[in-house]
């Protein structure tokens, strides 16, 4: 029954075009704008935000956001079920929005 109502999993080739023109329009618009202070700022956010993490979460999300893999790559690199990566990924999210609303 819990496997009918899983989301299946969707790669970014699965993105309309209209979709990706907003992704594109949205997410690189103002790269030429940025400082390289600003940058340095946000990389040391993202740093110490995901040191607060256990090493396998961290490494799941490097994987997945940074490195662009997908879950199923990542559950045959490290082993594991398909299932134990999302639930990584989402424990790992939830616990860092929990430290961002703190000081936010």
């Amino acid at each position: 029954m819990r496997r009918l109502k899983r989301r299946p999993e969707s790669a970014l080739s699965e993105v309309s075009e209209d979709e990706s023109v907003w992704l594109n329009k949205n997410l690189f618009a103002d790269k030429a704008g940025s400082d390289i202070e600003s940058e340095a700022v946000s990389r040391d956010l993202a740093e110490k935000l995901l040191s607060r993490l256990s090493p396998e979460d961290r490494l799941v999300l490097i994987m997945l956001d940074a490195e662009g893999m997908s879950i199923a790559e990542i559950a045959k690199l490290m082993k594991w079920s398909t299932p134990k990566v999302k639930v990584r990924a989402h424990r790992a999210r939830a616990s860092l929005r929990r430290v961002l609303k703190k000081f936010l």
